[in-house]
Formats: C-alpha cells, structure tokens, sequence
C-alpha cells in the first residue's frame, strides 16, 4: 500500500507497515511483527524461502513466515500465460483461530459471482467468499487515500488451507 508517513502519526504508520495493510494472512488480528518507534521492530518474523522452481510452462515458489508460534506457508503456481494459484497453509497452537486473508486491489473490484472479484480489465481473483472492505494506499510519501482490499475471515483449528487463484485477463 505504500509507506505514507514515516513520522507524524504513529498509528497511520503502523497500520501502512502492518499485516492488514498486505497482501497475506493474519491471525488472531496480530500483525506478523512488532513495531519499535518508526523505524524499528521489536520483533520480526522468521522468514525463508524453501523452493522456486522455473521451466517454459510454470513457475512456483513456496516461502515460510514464522511468528508467535505459527507457521504460515505460501505456495504459488504461475501457471503460464495467465493463471497464478496461491495456497496458504497455516500451522499452529491448538484451539481456535480468527484466520484473515487480505487481497488489496489498485482498482475496486467487482464481484461478478460469489468469490470471483473482477479487478478493472486487467485480472480476476478467485477466493472462497470473502467481503470488500475499504483500505488505504499511499502512491507516495506523505500521501493517503482511500482504496480497496478483499478480506477472507474464517474461524478455524489449525491446520487450515485457503486456495485463491488470479487469472490476468490477456488482450
């Protein structure tokens, strides 16, 4: 979403810097690192990247981020020209989890049918549900307006899966 702020109003920079303001998972509505003032972190994820593979066909990747006693797995499949599939697989504490996957869009998307949100002519993305909810982006320092992100809640014990896919739309 950009930066925004980096003095000034220390809520507005950490919510630019925090989980939410991201195109990932959060749980339990902690953000994956804490911040330390405006410039440091108290304390930060363990994060890695466990395997990228390329061929003419298909890309993938699969990264880890390890916070607070969890684990959150990216799996992402370019399967080219135009179809990129995202799994994340979360791990952790037994119980019951507030799980929160978070697609912000430069353009507001429209929800076509359920879980399939049109992205202006340029992409679709495809999730299980989730709502539209009013965000912020910063296009550069200093600057702050409003914008929109795709929010999949879900309560769950862990393990737990969430499948999205985004198809770029080709002229």
């Amino acid at each position: 979403p950009g930066t925004c702020p980096y003095v000034g109003d220390p809520d507005e920079r950490d919510y630019f810097r925090g989980t939410s303001a991201h195109n990932t998972i959060r749980i339990d509505k902690q953000d994956q690192a804490i911040p330390s003032g405006p410039f440091r972190w108290l304390e930060k994820p363990d994060t890695n990247v466990e395997r990228f593979s390329t061929s003419p066909d298909e890309d993938s990747a699969v990264g880890v981020c390890r916070y607070r006693g969890f684990t959150h797995r990216r799996r992402i499949r370019f399967r080219k020209p135009d179809l990129f599939d995202i799994v994340d697989e979360i791990q952790g504490p037994p119980g019951e989890h507030l799980i929160e996957q978070f697609w912000h869009m430069q353009a507001a998307p429209v929800e076509t049918t359920r879980g399939t949100w049109r992205i202006g002519n340029a992409a679709e993305l495809i999730v299980n549900g989730g709502e539209m909810e009013q965000s912020w982006r910063s296009r550069s320092l200093g600057s702050k307006e409003p914008s929109s992100r795709i929010c999949i809640r879900q309560r769950s014990t862990l393990p737990v899966e969430l499948h999205a896919q985004v198809r770029i739309l080709l002229k």
